[in-house]
């Protein structure tokens, strides 16, 4: 049960990290600077973090079951 959170948390900071790549090399392109997304960038740490405790949740409620 462990592990397969662990796994399930790895894939979701593999996809979050993607996500900012993509948007830095965008950025870079565009010449923008980083910090013109820093929004953007506060949302996806948000909603990693609430994947994060969603899985912790889930796997808190299978350890009481």
């Amino acid at each position: 049960m462990l592990e397969t959170f662990l796994q399930e948390m790895e894939m979701e900071i593999d996809v979050f990290f993607a996500e900012w790549q993509t948007i830095a090399e965008k950025m870079a392109r565009d010449n923008q600077p980083l910090n013109a997304n820093h929004n953007l960038f506060e949302r996806m740490q948000i909603e990693l973090t609430e994947r994060l405790r969603e899985n912790l949740d889930r796997i808190s409620y299978r350890k009481k079951s």
